[in-house]
């Protein structure tokens, strides 16, 4: 008896959103405006090299003493990734 694993490979997002993916272009940086928080972020994206960057600055918000935050954020709908739900999450960052 042989048991026979199988990965499925179910892009999310690609630089140019080919095949239904998300596209790295659409994404934006995401700060904490609420509360009184400080961080600052920019999403920028190389078309030369294909891949985006997010550089941001975490401050403390004032009003709670505690860090604010910066992320990146996309809207928009994804593939179905259910197909790979007994699989691992494979990120792959430049």
């Amino acid at each position: 008896v042989a048991l026979v694993s199988t990965a499925v490979e179910v892009p999310l997002v690609t630089f140019d959103g080919a095949d239904g993916t998300g596209a790295l272009t659409d994404w934006f940086a995401l700060v904490d405006p609420v509360m009184g928080g400080q961080s600052t972020g920019t999403w920028t994206v190389n078309e030369d090299e294909s891949y985006g960057s997010l550089d941001g600055e975490v401050k403390d918000v004032p009003s709670l003493s505690a860090p604010g935050f910066v992320t990146a954020g996309a809207l928009g709908s994804f593939p179905d990734a259910s197909s790979a739900i007994d699989g691992g999450l494979v990120l792959n960052i430049r």
